[in-house]
């Protein structure tokens, strides 16, 4: 098992990078991949799982937090995204164009990124942290009004 941690700082908070070694199932023989499970704290509500090989391009899945803290207690997800406790960690199986994709992860990086994303965004405190309002405002301005308002932000500068 491989586990890194990091933290990359951004202009609103840390971007929490939980990377491990997951193994692929499917194929004939285990074959390594690379997960770096990213948290935003300015998506509280979501976690990126970037899956690499060497020589292939990265794949990134987005899902819910509480759907990777969930499966590591129980069989959860009725999407693309599955996740299931195995007695030696958690089974993630992805369902996509070409098939089903099952991944074997031990659960100690896993409940590390869990950790570390609850300690940045408490448990029911995502709404604190989202910026739903300026979102919001940006949507219902439509792309015309939104290009008028940063004009005018340009020009008051």
């Amino acid at each position: 098992m491989t586990l890194n941690s990091q933290e990359v700082d951004q202009s609103f908070g840390s971007l929490i990078v939980v990377s491990t070694t997951l193994t692929l199932l499917d194929a004939d023989q285990g074959v390594s991949v690379t997960a770096d499970f990213q948290y935003n704290p300015q998506e509280p509500y979501t976690v990126q799982m970037v899956l690499s090989m060497p020589g292939t391009p990265s794949v990134t899945w987005v899902f819910s937090r509480d759907l990777l803290r969930a499966g590591l207690l129980f069989s959860v997800g009725i999407g693309d995204v599955r996740i299931r406790p195995h007695p030696f960690g958690v089974i993630i199986g992805l369902i996509h164009p070409s098939g089903i994709s099952q991944f074997f992860a031990f659960p100690e990086p896993l409940i590390e990124f869990i950790g570390r994303t609850l300690s940045a965004v408490p448990d029911g405190q995502e709404e604190n942290f989202y910026p739903l309002d300026s979102h919001l405002a940006a949507f219902f301005a439509g792309p015309a009004r939104s290009a008028e308002s940063s004009d005018e932000a340009n020009s008051e500068g």
